[in-house]
């Protein structure tokens, strides 16, 4: 009995001999729907993660800024108590430290759950099996590049030194 229930076959590409280019038929569907899968979360991380970056860095520069030019003394009303400008020139390190924990944060955020999707080349070779090898064992031997679409260059690196050989 080959394969069981839940296993799913792999669809077939049949290599010839001194044929380089091929067209797998539905490949371009496949990897754009696995590619979707995998970069699909990227615009909540975005437009959580680029705000708080910006914030971070803005907080940073004005704590920094603050720091280089030291007002010396803040006269704060002891009634109504220091307005925003007041407490960033009284505290600049607090205000640097929180530029650098909200800009951390939104690189946190950023950097959530992303994933690297698999080059077409990887995919093609994980997801489909290689008939017509002249060494079954060298599926591993067997240099693909993706053009375009459907289409891929394919050649076996024992044909492919077969063919240098006859020159």
């Amino acid at each position: 009995m080959a394969g069981g229930k839940g296993s799913k076959q792999k669809p077939e590409i049949v290599i010839e001999y001194l044929k380089l280019q091929y067209t797998v038929e539905g490949f371009e569907g496949e990897y754009g729907s696995y590619y979707k899968a995998v970069c699909g979360g990227a615009s909540f991380r975005l437009v959580i993660g680029w705000p708080l970056r910006f914030l971070g860095w803005l907080l940073l520069v004005i704590g920094i800024f603050t720091m280089l030019l030291d007002p010396g003394y803040v006269r704060v009303d002891p009634l109504d108590g220091p307005t925003i400008l007041q407490f960033i020139q009284m505290r600049p390190d607090l205000i640097t430290m929180l530029g650098v924990l909200i800009f951390g944060t939104g690189i946190l955020v950023e950097s959530i759950n992303q994933k690297e999707p698999i080059p077409p080349e990887e995919f093609l070779r994980l997801h489909y099996s290689f008939l017509g090898l002249e060494y079954p064992e060298s599926e591993g031997d067997i240099l693909i590049k993706y053009i375009r679409g459907d289409d891929f260059y394919i050649v076996e690196r024992t044909r492919f030194s077969d063919i240098d050989s006859a020159h």
